[in-house]
């Protein structure tokens, strides 16, 4: 994955990630980038859910489209798709933010994550990221090389009972608990972060402008 040379990832926790079997992941939204760094970090393939404007993206969309991921918005039901994908014992990737912040204060939770952990009994693992929302230009249009953290939390249950606000106010803090905001240092400017430059910059710049010629009002 060439995204890890030049986002050099310090991953911790993942012990608590299940080898195998139904898991939702569920992590804070900082930049565009994130789900390339997730699942470049992660063991098993993730189904991650994505927003429809999202495949309108210029090159970049058609590319995620093939990824296998579960579309939202636009009459499709994401939240019925990953249940129907959990009950295969994949697992599930979620930003329940839906928009990047460029920050690492969480911002108001979607409901579909806490819904489906109440409705499939699924374990939760929440996903701290630290470090991108400073690699990265808020539309996207630029990212830097650095080092980034991704912190595997304690899996997470819903208790009998309990309704999806209530899962929510837990998985919050769980989430937080998760994020860091001590600066993660300078990377490692081997060769392969050269190579890894020489890609990202100019083919992120392209695509994210063409993203805002094809359409100005889309929000990243």
């Amino acid at each position: 994955m060439l995204l890890l040379p030049y986002w050099q990832p310090q991953v911790e926790g993942l012990e608590h990630l299940p080898a195998a079997g139904p898991v939702i992941l569920v992590a804070n939204h900082p930049t565009l980038m994130d789900p390339f760094l997730v699942a470049a970090v992660t063991p098993r393939r993730l189904d991650f859910l994505i927003r429809h404007e999202v495949l309108r993206i210029p090159i970049l969309g058609p590319l995620i489209g093939r990824s296998g991921g579960i579309t939202v918005g636009n009459g499709s039901s994401g939240v019925r798709e990953a249940a129907r994908r959990l009950d295969q014992g994949r697992a599930v990737a979620m930003f329940p933010e839906a928009y990047q912040t460029h920050s690492l204060e969480l911002q108001p939770f979607r409901s579909g994550a806490s819904v489906l952990a109440v409705e499939t009994g699924c374990p939760v693992v929440p996903v701290g990221l630290s470090g991108p929302e400073s690699l990265s230009t808020p539309r996207g249009a630029f990212v830097k090389g650095g080092r980034v953290r991704v912190r595997f939390g304690p899996t997470l249950r819903a208790h009998p009972g309990e309704t999806g606000d209530e899962f929510a106010l837990r998985l919050r803090a769980a989430l937080a608990a998760q994020i860091s905001s001590g600066p993660a240092g300078p990377p490692r400017k081997h060769w392969k972060f050269r190579l890894a430059q020489a890609l990202w910059v100019p083919v992120t710049w392209l695509i994210f402008k063409l993203a805002d010629w094809w359409n100005p009002q889309n929000r990243r």
